[in-house]
């Protein structure tokens, strides 16, 4: 994820990975990503459980919200992928998605 984060700045998106902090009995990992047009946030915690959201930058509605994902090491990468591939459904006009996080849309709820 942190190799996403930084093709996704280099492109001029606002990517952050925040992994950590308190200790807790479920640490959680979360990435946030912005473009013009979507805010969103993807989470998931040590227990494999995931969420993700995706809001419309303008109207401030959710578009996207995809909650009580349970992964393990194949489906992440299926899931995150999705996770992407939504919040690049509302791309900043005029600016080309990154070709290293382009992927065929892939459902995560038909992996679960």
């Amino acid at each position: 994820m942190s190799e996403k984060a930084r093709t996704l700045r280099e492109a001029g998106y606002l990517a952050n990975l925040r992994c950590g902090g308190l200790p807790t009995p479920k640490p959680s990992c979360s990435f946030e990503l912005e473009t013009e047009r979507a805010v969103s946030q993807w989470s998931v915690w040590v227990t494999g459980e995931a969420d993700f959201d995706v809001m419309d930058a303008k109207s401030r509605k959710f578009v996207h919200h995809v909650w009580g994902m349970i992964l393990d090491d194949f489906s992440f990468e299926q899931a995150f992928s999705d996770f992407l591939d939504r919040v690049m459904s509302h791309p900043t006009p005029g600016q080309d998605v990154p070709a290293s996080i382009r992927t065929p849309w892939f459902s995560a709820k038909s992996i679960l």
